[in-house]
């Protein structure tokens, strides 16, 4: 089921980027597509994932957070959308039928009046235009945490040579951080960042560093 959930992802961001960019004046109204009438297993689809996004904060989701949302939401109900595909005489391992049927399952959801799956998708929109701006990952062991005046998650790279990233503010995976530094130690860690400009009180002056968006242990 994983097949499809990438093109979900971008089908439900850009029709949402879509719906909000109405054109402002139309020399001549298009005529109105036909409608085909969704069965009952697609509407109690869209019905349960509208529901299970719709009791998200939206607002606080931050980074990949709202494709996480997406996909935990779809994926419940993986039991419907083989039964979907069923309908449409559809193999499950067929995967180009597969991303075929992910871009009916995105249009459903949005033309359904959804405003959270809506919402949703303008944040997936928003966070892949911030990921595409310099973001960058990297891969390291967990050395230590220092504080001066912020906190410095350090890694070591293969070579041994220390790296630091800021930890400013909350991110997926901060809160793996808590755990006791013994328990930390030598962990792999996968770190997502990007640079950011910040004033250093011990240095007088500013400084380019990479802030933490997004952490995994691997």
């Amino acid at each position: 089921m994983k097949n499809i959930l990438p093109l979900l992802f971008a089908l439900l961001s850009l029709n949402a980027y879509s719906q909000q960019k109405k054109p402002v004046k139309a020399t001549r109204p298009a005529p109105p597509p036909a409608v085909r009438k969704l069965s009952a297993a697609e509407l109690k689809l869209n019905g349960l994932v509208c529901d299970c996004i719709s009791k998200v904060d939206i607002d606080k989701l931050k980074g990949t957070e709202a494709n996480k949302v997406f996909e935990d939401c779809v994926t419940a109900h993986s039991d419907l959308i083989i039964k979907i595909a069923a309908e449409h005489k559809i193999n499950v391992a067929d995967e180009a039928a597969m991303t075929g049927l992910g871009v009916d399952i995105s249009k459903n959801l949005l033309s359904q009046n959804c405003d959270a799956a809506l919402k949703l998708g303008m944040k997936m929109n928003d966070d892949e235009q911030t990921d595409a701006a310099g973001t960058q990952d990297f891969t390291g062991t967990y050395k230590r945490i220092d504080d001066n005046g912020f906190n410095l998650l350090i890694l070591t790279d293969e070579s041994g040579n220390e790296k630091q990233f800021l930890w400013l503010r909350q991110f997926p995976g901060s809160e793996k951080l808590a755990a006791p530094a013994e328990q930390l130690a030598g962990k792999k860690l996968k770190i997502n960042s990007r640079e950011i400009e910040v004033y250093v009180p011990k240095a007088k002056g500013y400084y380019t560093m990479k802030e933490i968006t997004g952490l995994d242990f691997l």
